[in-house]
């Protein structure tokens, strides 16, 4: 606080009391205001200090939220196509592309609109489910998540969820390799009958990756 000199005002003695105690009032308040100030700034501070470390953790949730997203997603494929076959024949080879996170695929397949486009043979058709492109060898070894047993025009479905492995563990996100897809494939196994003629329908199906 500024210290005042001895006052010699003689008659303007009251008169100078009253300024003094006036600017000293003054000072006071303005000391007071400076502090204020002070504290004020020092609570933005620390409240600004508080209010990026918690947008900091917002932007950290989110982007847990957006990988839980992107991981929600790929769990699980589904798709649908029309295919052909004739007697023991292949149809396409159809490929569902692997997440790259994912060693397992749970396979739930349907068929439907079983239809001859001539006279028909009798037998089974199957939708072979591996992790390698399905070859003569995979039809009868329990890779088949649907089949249907036509006979004289007429077809019985069977679904049956399948389990396929695979044996590379695939890539990550910091090193996103090739991973081999999912191999569906349809084949025609005649019983008998002319195995010329042929068969088509519409194949539905679900991949619950894991």
């Amino acid at each position: 606080m500024d210290v005042f000199p001895p006052r010699n005002l003689g008659l303007a003695e009251p008169w100078g009391r009253e300024v003094e105690n006036f600017l000293r009032q003054e000072n006071t308040s303005l000391d007071l205001t400076s502090q204020r100030q002070r504290n004020l700034e020092r609570h933005m501070t620390s409240r600004d200090t508080l209010l990026e470390r918690q947008i900091s953790q917002l932007e950290g949730t989110v982007q847990d939220l957006q990988a839980i997203q992107r991981r929600v997603s790929e769990t699980v494929s589904t798709d649908s196509y029309s295919e052909t076959v004739s007697g023991n024949s292949w149809g396409s080879t159809v490929q569902v592309q692997r997440p790259q996170w994912a060693s397992v695929a749970m396979v739930i397949a349907g068929m439907d609109n079983v239809t001859n486009q001539s006279s028909p043979w009798y037998g089974a058709i199957e939708i072979i489910a591996s992790n390698s492109s399905p070859v003569t060898g995979d039809v009868n070894n329990n890779k088949d998540p649907v089949k249907a047993l036509v006979s004289d025009g007429s077809a019985v479905i069977q679904s049956n969820p399948r389990i396929v492995l695979f044996s590379d563990p695939g890539g990550s996100e910091d090193n996103p390799d090739p991973t081999t897809p999912l191999y569906l494939r349809a084949r025609g196994i005649r019983q008998g009958g002319t195995s010329s003629r042929t068969y088509s329908f519409d194949v539905a199906y679900a991949v619950i990756w894991r």
